[in-house]
């Protein structure tokens, strides 16, 4: 028998969360406006259906041939299923990898689990997890290096 693949849509969101939660902290450490940058509840609420759908919203019937006009966090990876980054960090499946991940990276997945039923690909969803948060570790150190002083 053969077993399903992962969801693209989760993987990408997972990929990208971890951009997405880095800029909103910057924004909120900086008095910025994007504290709720790419919140799917908030665009349903202030966008048209016309502009979510330039987006590849999640939610509407996608355009034919449309490449969706979203914003992404600089260095976040543009997701492979083209659908809006807002809707794809909201799935619940991505919000469960993201929390097994906290309690992975303690070694307490196991304990986390108990005996809930869990997604079959959660496994490979934490490695992701672990991928996208280490890039974005990376990538706030390089910004550090780069505002050093140099000599």
């Amino acid at each position: 028998m053969e077993r399903a693949q992962p969801s693209q849509r989760v993987v990408d969101g997972i990929r990208i969360a971890p951009h997405v939660h880095a800029r909103r902290r910057r924004s909120r450490v900086e008095g910025g406006a994007s504290a709720r940058y790419l919140d799917c509840g908030e665009c349903q609420a202030a966008l048209g259906e016309a502009e979510r759908r330039e987006w590849n919203c999640g939610h509407l019937p996608r355009l034919p041939d449309h490449r969706g006009l979203y914003p992404l966090p600089e260095a976040a990876p543009r997701p492979h299923c083209d659908t809006c980054p807002g809707y794809l960090i909201a799935l619940p499946a991505v919000n469960e990898a993201l929390g097994a991940h906290l309690w992975w990276d303690k070694g307490q997945l196991e304990r986390w689990i108990g005996g809930r039923t869990t997604s079959p690909h959660l496994n490979s969803y934490v490695e992701v997890a672990a991928g996208a948060i280490a890039d974005v570790d990376l990538e706030r150190m390089a910004e550090i290096e780069r505002s050093r002083p140099r000599h």
